[in-house]
Order: structure tokens, then sequence, then C-alpha cells
């Protein structure tokens, strides 16, 4: 009996899916209203083709296209190609990585050699030729094929650039030296290059050598910066590079748990290198101006001034651009306020003992239902990028309390960083024993 019964179910699936196949057969499949357009072919700092696809219109909102498109090189066999969503682009339009790079094994710090591309079902196309390069929309079971689009060219490239990358072969040290010696106990590798900004002027930045010179008296190293020897200026010249100067922002900056900031240089970077090359902002010389500073708090007590650049090799006939690094450092450090937390009973014993000014940070009508004597009023939430009209004195000594303790730790430390240098805070109104006024 289970035996006529699994095989009358086979049987069921065997008519559906010939019906099916039929039904599929003789549907007549709709023309797509769409023909798309090439817009822009480019490599990145690895060499991977990527083309960037107009004209798409709610296409890459079909789910039955999943969004997929079929591309021809050099007149041969169409392929598919998988859409790209982590380059942004212009609505309608898609990124598509059209070839796959291989390289040698053999490379050098200055370059790595491609030997050959291939397509995503693995047609070879060779480096340094001019490829043709179409597309369609595929067939798919509503749909078919759209028209091929208009071809476009692009000559690939034969190589990749290493001397800046984050690579082990990079020729470039990821710190920017003071002009000033550094001391260390271990020799510092003299085979790469290093930017050092002078003293004098932090916004004249050179290329240099770390070297090394031993101290006999002190049993130690005695680290420097030297000048480049012409040889060495005419490799770095080879080198192509150029800068691209990064004006304060403050995505770019990373807080800490302590609230201390730091420059983010892994998300610039990843930002530079992800997608599409920019052409914006690069040129061939580094030029720092005083707009371009950065100014932060690396912690409560602190205030820095720095400059932040990326650097790149840019793209040549045969090799694309490398990729981009950041570079960034500290030139002024300046000692601004302090930050600290005390008990309701030293706060008190401070109100009795010295001049100081109280600051409620809690909302208009808390205030109301009870403050301390003499408190002024500044809701945390109004304490912005400038001082408040109330505190005009920055040497003040500034007691900081709200309801709970969250609210005053965070006035306290937007305080801080406004350059109050005498910062307290003990906690919250509802750990104060002394009384309050509603006056």
């Amino acid at each position: 009996m289970k035996k006529k019964i699994l095989s009358l179910g086979v049987a069921i699936v065997l008519i559906v899916c010939t019906f099916a196949t039929l039904s599929a057969c003789g549907r007549k499949l709709k023309d797509r209203e769409i023909t798309p357009t090439i817009e822009d072919i480019w490599q990145d700092h690895t060499g991977t083709v990527y083309a960037e696809v107009g004209n798409l219109g709610d296409y890459l909102q079909d789910k039955d296209a999943a969004q997929q498109l079929e591309f021809s090189v050099n007149g041969g066999n169409w392929y598919s190609c998988s859409y790209n969503n982590s380059i942004e682009t212009t609505p309608g339009n898609g990124i598509y990585n059209i070839l796959y790079q291989f390289y040698e094994e053999e490379y050098t710090e200055e370059y790595t050699n491609i030997i050959e591309y291939r397509t995503g079902d693995g047609q070879l196309v060779q480096p340094g030729t001019t490829i043709t390069v179409s597309v369609r929309t595929p067939k798919n079971y509503y749909y078919k094929p759209s028209a091929a689009s208009e071809q476009k060219t692009y000559t690939l490239k034969s190589k990749r650039q290493n001397a800046i990358s984050l690579s082990a072969v990079c020729r470039f040290s990821r710190d920017v030296y003071s002009s000033a010696p550094t001391f260390s106990s271990t020799e510092q590798d003299e085979n790469r290059f290093v930017f050092y900004y002078h003293k004098s002027n932090p916004r004249i930045v050179e290329i240099g050598i770390p070297a090394s010179t031993w101290d006999e008296s002190e049993k130690m190293y005695r680290h420097y910066i030297r000048e480049l020897t012409e040889e060495e200026k005419a490799t770095v010249a080879g080198f192509g590079l150029e800068y691209k100067v990064i004006p304060y922002n403050e995505k770019y900056l990373k807080t800490h748990d302590d609230g201390g900031k730091s420059v983010n240089g892994s998300f610039l970077e990843q930002e530079e290198n992800e997608g599409k090359p920019s052409t914006y902002g690069w040129t061939s010389m580094l030029n720092l101006q005083e707009s371009h500073v950065w100014e932060f708090m690396p912690n409560d007590a602190m205030r820095v001034k720095s400059f932040v650049f990326l650097v790149r090799q840019r793209a040549t006939k045969d090799a694309v651009q490398s990729q981009a690094m950041a570079f960034w450092y500290i030139y002024s450090r300046e000692r601004v306020g302090e930050y600290r937390k005390i008990t309701a009973e030293q706060a008190y014993e401070m109100m009795n003992t010295q001049e100081v000014v109280i600051v409620d940070v809690r909302t208009q009508s808390e205030y109301d239902e009870g403050h301390i004597q003499n408190a002024v009023l500044i809701p945390n939430e109004t304490i912005g990028s400038e001082p408040p009209t109330n505190l005009p004195d920055k040497n003040a000594i500034i007691l900081v309390y709200c309801r709970s303790g969250r609210r005053s730790e965070e006035a306290a430390r937007k305080l801080v960083n406004l350059g109050y240098v005498i910062i307290y805070d003990f906690g919250g109104i509802n750990d104060w024993p002394y009384g309050t006024v509603t006056d």
C-alpha cells in the first residue's frame, strides 16, 4: 500500500513539473522597458575592474531579477554579474565587478605585475589591452533580455603599486615624526621613508629617513630623521605621490570609553579605498593651511592641535593608483582643565569655604521643584559648541549636579571641552542631604 501511495505522489509531482514547463515554454515573455548604459569603468587599488551601469530605473528593486546584469567583453559570451551594494552611487545606477585580476607570485617594493584578468565565467583577458564592454538585463521567467548597451572601451592596467599600502612591502612608515630626535634601545628601520614636520612651522612636512647613532656613554641608540640623498629623492619622485588634506570632521574622530577622542585613520582609509577612487581634493604637493587644523581633546585635561592628510600613488598609464594611507600628527598640546568626581559632602564643604559656581544641569521644571541654593540653571541639552553666557569665567571653580548623576557627568565633560579649567561633578540631587530651595 505504501509503495502505491509513493508511486502516486511521484506521478503527481512529474505531472505538475511537466505542466509548469509547458506553460513556461508557451508563455510570451515581455520586453524590458529599459536599456542599461555603461556610465564608467574603473579599477580600484587592487586592480579589480568595476562598471557603473546607469538607466536602470526600478530594475534594482525587481526581486525576480535579483539585481543581476549580464556583460560581454570584447564581443564574447554574455556572463552574469551581481550587484555590489557596498559601493554608493546615484539612484538608478548600479556598480558591478566585471573582471577579476590575478598577480605574479613575485613582487617588488614598488609594484606587483598583474598577469591576467578573467570574467565571471572564466574568459581570459590580457593586461594592458583595451577592452570593449556591453551590458544588458538577462532573460528571466517573465522578461526577454534587454537590448545590449552601446560598447564602452577601457584600457586595463598591468601593475599594482606597493610603495604606499597597508601591506608589509610599504615603503613608508605609518607614523609622522617630529623633527626632534627620539630615543629607543632598538635600532629603527632605515629602509623606509617617513613624513616629519618642522617644530618651527608644523605646516611644513617633508620626507626623510629614520636614522640611528649609537651613544656609547649612554649605551643606547639615538634616533633622528635625516634628509634624503639625491638618489633617495629620485626614488621618492618616482613614486608619483599625491596628497589630500582632510579638514576637521567630527565623523573621523573616534570616541573612547573615557570620553577622550582620537583620529580614526582606519575609517578614513576605508572610506577612501572602498569604491570608486576619488579625484577631488588630490594634489601633487602637500599644502597645509591654518583652516585645516584639527582641534580636539584626547582626554579631559588636554586639548591638542593636529593635521590629517591622505597619501597615495597616482595612477599611471600601466598601473592602478595605490591604496590611500592616512597620516596625522599632533603638534600642539595644551592643558585646559580638569574634571573630577567628588561626593556631596566634599561639594558642601567647598561651597562653605571657597568661592564656587554651582551649576544645575537639569530641566527648568526640575529646577523649579527644588534646587540647591545659589545654583545657576544650565540644562545639559543647552550646552553646545559655545560657552554658556552665564558662565563667563573659565577659570572659576564650577560644581555640577543633576538628578541622579548621569547628566552631570555629561555636562562636566562638555564644559571641559569648552575650555573651563576647574570642573567638579558631585552627582545627583537625589543624594544631596543638605536641603534645597524653590525660590
